[in-house]
């Protein structure tokens, strides 16, 4: 379970974000060839979902893919609006830690540096702080796997601190 100042950060986090239905229109997955089912895996699940209707018992016993891949077929929109809802499932690490570490290595390394700018793209400063937060609370608790701490959190410094200094992506709260 996580701490004390993991569960704040979550919380805070989740204040941030409304509760809203989402806001685009279409599927929350665009197709692409090769992975149709799994599109078709998001697109059943999450249609109409408030982000806050996902979690670690909904995603194991709803979501017929791979729970820590399913962000991977969403649009930036779409993984911007239910970030909140996959990083609330990781306070739960214990049972989530392979979500977890799929979402460090989405959202943590700055190999990833475009992907994350097209999320942020839909997020205001005070959201995209409180996710630098998450995650550097998550990492001081975590397994790693193959990363170190130090890479973890100077790719979350670099990717969700520096987007305060490099423009403001508006101010978006759906």
């Amino acid at each position: 379970m996580a701490t004390l100042a993991t569960v704040k950060a979550i919380s805070d986090l989740d204040a941030l974000f409304p509760r809203v239905p989402p806001p685009f229109d279409a599927h929350p997955a665009l197709y692409s060839t090769g992975y149709d089912t799994e599109y078709d895996y998001v697109n059943a699940f999450f249609d109409r979902k408030g982000w806050w209707e996902v979690n670690l018992d909904s995603l194991n016993s709803g979501y017929p893919g791979d729970i820590s891949a399913c962000w991977h077929f969403m649009t930036p929109e779409a993984f911007a609006y239910y970030l909140p809802g996959f990083l609330d499932v990781c306070k739960d690490w214990e049972y989530a830690d392979i979500v977890l570490l799929a979402l460090c290595n989405t959202l943590a390394t700055p190999r990833r540096r475009g992907s994350v700018a097209a999320l942020q793209a839909y997020l205001n400063t005070a959201q995209r702080e409180a996710i630098g937060r998450v995650l550097e609370a998550l990492i001081h608790e975590m397994d790693l796997g193959s990363y170190t701490e130090a890479e973890l959190l100077a790719g979350v410094n670099e990717l969700w601190r520096s987007s305060r200094r490099s423009g403001e992506a508006g101010d978006r709260l759906w």
